[in-house]
């Protein structure tokens, strides 16, 4: 910032300052008017401001927000006084302190020094106002105070609220622990009439989430007024229908007029004792006569929320000696509520047929069953077809088309199963069942029947990969082969293509392409992206337009044919289905073609003597930005041999642009 002074009179003033830039003079006129002299009449501009420099006055409010809180409608809150200081550095204009907003009329205006007052520098005036609601709402105000430039507003805020008041007690209450289907005793609520004037008729309700499993006793409250702070009581009943999780929650509302009050209400409802055996049904399947199954596991479990008498348990039914309890948790002792134990069954499979029997839990009058099932046969044998196979070559992680196998049990062999159908060895990851197709597992196969699954083959690393499918003896041999997944690379990953001249001039680079993997690529796609993308060109793909094999490669070209002078720049992407995508940044630059001049179009030797001779310089410049490569001189005409290059000459066999 320039500073001037001038030792001028008081007035208004003008001067011209000559500032030169870079050799370009120039006046630059400074206007302004002065505001006072200083001590020698000398006149400091300073920065301009509206007012000569000297500052205007600066206005707050304190508080700058103010909450009246809650305030019955129609009354008067407590007085709050406003002040206004003035923190500038001159006098303000005449002051006014005004009330706006959607809510000024609520609000009123008592005790005012400010209207009218001029506030000198660090000066304050005062403004009292009060809230007065004129109904139960929220209001908004807004107070400002001003000399006409300088403002300072605060943020006036109150509620109305209304002249009754109610209440209930107890708030929350919890009924405790109840059985479904058995309620408790009343319990006494206390509304009361907080305010200062009679309610409006009372109204009692239940709501809530589980409203239902509440009900409402004696009632001394609905249909009634209450006096200024008077009582009355309703009784509530907690009646469960359904068991909580964990607790029934609900709301006893007492409204009068526009006025509520609510109580929260909770209760814990519990089923009485009951009995359930999980599963409810069990086939054990097809068991070799003679044999045993594997332990099968019943889960049984006090549905109620109280104990249970004490268990026992047993077997009963056609063939109550095949299925016996191995094991139990549950016999000799009352079960709680919610609780669980466990009983173990095992099937004795004995003379060949099917077999049932139930399984019994009682206790006391209650009692759960669970039917139990289950086929003695005699052995037989599974066959897997086909039972070798080889899925052949695929790239790791992809999957080759599912190939599905038959597991026959020859006719006249006893029924085997349940069939379970597993995939084992050194690699059966490799060789997953495919989803939804596994037809065997848990199935009986009786003899001559047959069932089917598909396996697909899913490398999970390069090289030979071997696995087993078994299924209840019978086995087929899985093989496949791993491969790298197809990769294709670019080079080169960037490429300048030099110095081209526009109008015709041409630049080529040959990109190559491989698949670094061993699996094909699928179709190879190439293009050129980028803002000056134009200014090159594919001209040939080669072999790059069908899928590339594993370890093959192919060439990519691409021409700079630019149009305009200067640095060009693209992005050469090349993708492929499987292979990826890779790009190479291509860079050139456009200049103008070479244009060459002689310093004279002609030039005279004067008359020179027979044996005599003359000497001139003529000069060759290139006004292109392209080099002149192969660039000779040479004399032609009639006469062309009276004139000689002489050996001096420095135009060589190339001139720069």
């Amino acid at each position: 910032m320039t500073r001037l002074q001038s030792r001028v009179a008081v007035g208004f003033l003008t001067a011209s300052i000559a500032v030169t830039l870079a050799g370009c003079p120039g006046p630059a006129v400074i206007v302004g008017t002065d505001t006072g002299m200083t001590d020698g009449g000398m006149i400091d501009t300073g920065p301009i401001g509206h007012d000569g420099g000297m500052g205007m006055a600066t206005l707050t409010i304190a508080p700058a927000l103010q909450d009246y809180g809650d305030v019955v409608m129609g009354m008067t809150s407590s007085p709050i006084t406003f002040t206004v200081t003035n923190t500038g550095m001159v006098a303000s204009g005449a002051m006014t302190a005004n009330l706006g907003g959607s809510g000024a009329g609520d609000f009123t205006v008592g005790a005012n020094s400010c209207t009218g007052m001029h506030l000198a520098p660090a000066g304050t005036c005062t403004v009292v106002v009060t809230f007065s609601p004129s109904a139960v709402h929220s209001a908004m105000a807004t107070l400002t105070a001003t000399d006409g430039t300088a403002m300072a507003p605060a943020t006036l805020e109150g509620r109305g609220v209304p002249p009754v008041g109610l209440s209930i007690t107890p708030s929350p209450y919890n009924f405790g622990t109840a059985t479904v289907g058995t309620p408790t005793a009343a319990h006494t609520f206390t509304v009361t009439n907080l305010g200062g004037t009679a309610s409006a008729v009372l109204d009692i309700q239940l709501g809530g989430l589980d409203s239902t499993q509440f009900m409402l006793g004696a009632d001394m409250c609905s249909t009634h007024t209450l006096a200024a702070h008077a009582t009355c009581t309703v009784d509530v009943i907690y009646g469960p229908t359904s068991p909580s999780m964990p607790d029934h929650s609900g709301i006893l509302q007492a409204t009068a007029g526009g006025v509520t009050a609510n109580a929260t209400l909770a209760g814990r409802a519990q089923t009485p004792a009951g009995l359930r055996v999980v599963p409810t049904t069990r086939d054990f399947g097809s068991v070799v006569s003679g044999s045993q199954s594997a332990p099968v596991d019943f889960t049984v479990t006090n549905t109620g929320g109280v104990a249970t008498g004490s268990l026992g348990n047993m077997v009963s039914g056609a063939s109550t000696s095949e299925f016996v309890i191995a094991s139990s948790t549950c016999a000799g002792a009352p079960l709680a509520g919610g609780a669980s134990c466990t009983i173990s069954v095992v099937f004795h499979a004995g003379a060949p047929g099917a077999k049932t029997a139930s399984l019994d839990v009682t206790a006391g009058t209650l009692s759960a069953h669970s039917i139990l099932s289950g086929n003695s046969q005699m052995i037989g044998s599974i066959n897997i077809t086909p039972s070798t196979h080889d899925f052949g070559t695929s790239s790791v992680g992809v999957a080759v088309g599912a190939t599905t196998f038959t597991i026959s049990n020859p006719a006249g062999s006893a029924s085997v199963g349940p069939i379970v159908v597993a995939v084992a060895g050194a690699n059966p990851a490799d060789f997953p069942i495919v989803a939804g197709s596994n037809g065997c597992t848990g199935m009986t196969l009786a003899g001559g029947a047959s069932c089917t699954v598909a396996v697909q083959f899913v490398p999970g690393a390069i090289g030979g990969r071997t696995a087993t499918l078994t299924a209840n003896g019978g086995s087929a041999a899985l093989s496949g082969t791993g491969q790298n997944p197809a990769m294709i690379t670019l080079l080169p990953t960037a490429a300048d293509f030099g110095s081209v001249a526009i109008g015709g001039g041409m630049s080529t680079v040959n990109f190559t392409v491989m698949n670094t993997g061993g699996a094909p690529t699928g179709a190879i796609t190439a293009n050129l992206t980028g803002a000056q993308s134009t200014q090159f060109s594919i001209v040939s793909v080669g072999a790059c337009s069908a899928p590339l094999a594993g370890g093959a490669s192919c060439t990519i070209t691409v021409r700079f044919s630019p149009t305009t002078v200067g640095a060009k720049a693209a992005v050469l992407n090349v993708s492929s289905p499987s292979g990826g995508t890779r790009t190479s940044d291509v860079t050139g630059t456009g200049i103008t073609m070479a244009a060459l001049m002689l310093s004279t179009a002609a030039a005279s030797f004067g008359n020179v003597a027979e044996t005599d001779s003359a000497l001139r310089t003529i000069t060759v410049t290139n006004n292109g930005m392209e080099t002149v490569t192969a660039l000779t001189s040479s004399i032609t005409g009639t006469d062309a041999a009276q004139f000689v290059i002489l050996g001096s000459s420095t135009c060589g066999a190339t001139l720069l642009g």
